[in-house]
């Protein structure tokens, strides 16, 4: 395997990056909540994010108790940012007697030696269960504003600081307590479109435990339910061969946060199924049309948005985890699948900004219109393709979500506004709501379909074509924050999955 610190020229951009790194000072408070009965010393187990260029050594890594001495600690790197070789996130481990106290105030020092050091303990240990299914003896909350200049969860900007956007915070919290009752449900469907994820964000955005607490316990339960060997390593149990099931990024964001190794190899296996088991080129002439009485992805080759989406974000992080140029080989061949398929359709027919897909070949129980998308599934390859711009900076990505949120303020819509389900790219044929599940109405997906006009807020350099991105996008907002997101279940994951970056994709676009 060729790292990505052996693309980089080795040891002389490493050395470029600690010129700058180690010389860099931070104080960050900690505050931490314990969970445990009893007492005497509580081993405080966390994962440090950390902004480009900060540091480059985990061993200059200092832990201060409340009343300013130093405590002994002990600190390891968990990944080093792409293309820079700082370190992304360091796991720490300290120790603190918290008495009666049930909260107490620590200070993490970065670049400067410990003077007292101690050994790091397994991170079962640190936990009320070895599996982590109830969390940490000890929670660490990070302030919002470090985890948001850390960039763990992209960009993102603390909830206090949303302003005009404070109605999207609101929906969040909410729905918050709706989507606590599948923290460990045995019900596939529920984690569609990647819950723990969802809360890692959350908690990025504001610090709070709870979101933390529930992100903790239900990333440790899709590691239990992650098949680890065998042909199908990296798919979720619960329900087998699925790529749309398949999530690097929770475990990842898991890794990063906690420094819990488990995690880490679930990741891998994950990422590396994303890797092998999808074609992101669109060949219709190789599938064929499944009977309306099956289940349309099972075993079977076909293309949707959807899942070019979640393999593309998959191996984005598997190329951020390990520096294998396998991975960046494969988002660049994703890049080009899609920006292929958006300016010469295979169908022959004139490119519209959109990704059409033959539905007949996909899932004809929908619907057979040979030349459709989804606004919603296209949703989700918005928010991978923003994430393979920021390690890419290809400028085809900005041209591509632009001209698809041109085809969507165009066609995307309904006359009252609600975003169809499957859109007629080549005729009047769109339709409006999935058939036969009335309980799904395509409202459920505004927040989604917000999601992706704040990108094209953010990309388009044309004034003309902001301003009517921004109607759309006000509008589908208005909409998203009055809805129970809990119905579906799964509606909480794809209505906040991605969502969380459009306070700051538009906060530093707007006037």
């Amino acid at each position: 395997m060729l790292s990505r610190r052996a693309f980089l020229g080795g040891s002389s951009i490493l050395l470029l990056s600690r010129c700058y790194a180690t010389a860099s000072s931070e104080r960050i408070p900690v505050e931490l909540v314990r969970r445990s009965t009893g007492n005497g010393l509580e081993v405080v187990n966390l994962g440090l994010p950390l902004p480009p260029g900060l540091l480059d050594d985990a061993r200059r890594i200092r832990v201060l108790a409340p009343n300013g001495r130093e405590l002994p600690s002990v600190a390891r790197e968990i990944e080093a940012w792409p293309l820079d070789a700082s370190l992304r996130a360091a796991q720490v481990q300290t120790a603190i007697d918290f008495g009666d106290a049930q909260r107490l105030q620590i200070e993490i020092v970065t670049g400067e030696l410990p003077e007292a050091r101690r050994q790091l303990v397994p991170i079962e240990d640190t936990l009320l269960d070895p599996e982590g299914l109830t969390g940490p003896r000890v929670l660490p909350l990070l302030p919002a504003e470090w985890l948001c200049r850390s960039g763990v969860g992209g960009p993102q900007v603390p909830a206090a600081r949303s302003g005009a956007y404070a109605a999207y915070d609101a929906a969040v919290e909410r729905n918050f307590p709706g989507s606590l009752r599948y923290v460990d449900s045995k019900v596939f469907s529920t984690w569609l479109f990647d819950r723990p994820s969802t809360w890692y964000k959350q908690y990025v955005r504001t610090g709070d435990g709870k979101f933390l607490d529930a992100a903790y316990r239900a990333a440790n339960f899709v590691r239990l339910q992650t098949e680890l060997e065998g042909p199908d390593a990296g798919i979720f149990k619960l329900k087998g061969r699925d790529l749309k099931y398949v999530y690097p990024q929770s475990m990842h964001l898991h890794s990063l946060l906690t420094g819990d190794p488990r995690a880490r190899v679930a990741a891998d296996r994950m990422a590396r199924f994303c890797l092998t088991r999808w074609d992101p080129w669109y060949r219709p002439e190789r599938y064929t049309e499944p009977p309306v009485d099956v289940d349309p992805e099972q075993d079977r080759p076909f293309w949707t948005t959807r899942h070019a989406a979640i393999s593309l974000l998959g191996i984005a992080h598997g190329w951020e985890m390990s520096g294998d140029l396998a991975y960046l080989r494969t988002i660049y061949e994703h890049i080009n699948a899609l920006y292929t398929h958006q300016r010469r359709p295979p169908d022959g027919h004139a490119a519209d900004g959109s990704w059409r897909q033959n539905w007949a070949l996909y899932d004809p129980s929908e619907t057979r219109l040979p030349g459709a998308t989804s606004p919603w599934m296209t949703a989700i390859l918005v928010a991978a393709l923003s994430h393979a711009w920021r390690i890419t900076s290809d400028p085809r990505i900005p041209d591509m979500i632009v001209r698809w949120c041109e085809f969507l303020d165009r066609k995307g819509f309904q006359p009252s506004g609600v975003p169809y389900y499957v859109v007629d790219c080549l005729g009047a044929d769109s339709l409006p709501a999935p058939p036969g599940d009335p309980a799904e109405s395509t409202s459920a997906h505004c927040m989604e379909i917000a999601y992706s006009l704040a990108m094209g807020i953010y990309f388009t350099r044309d004034p003309e074509q902001r301003s009517r991105f921004r109607r759309r996008f006000d509008d589908q907002l208005a909409r998203a924050v009055t809805l129970n997101l809990n119905a579906p279940p799964r509606a909480y994951n794809w209505a906040f999955h991605a969502s969380s970056e459009l306070v700051a994709r538009l906060q530093s676009v707007d006037p």
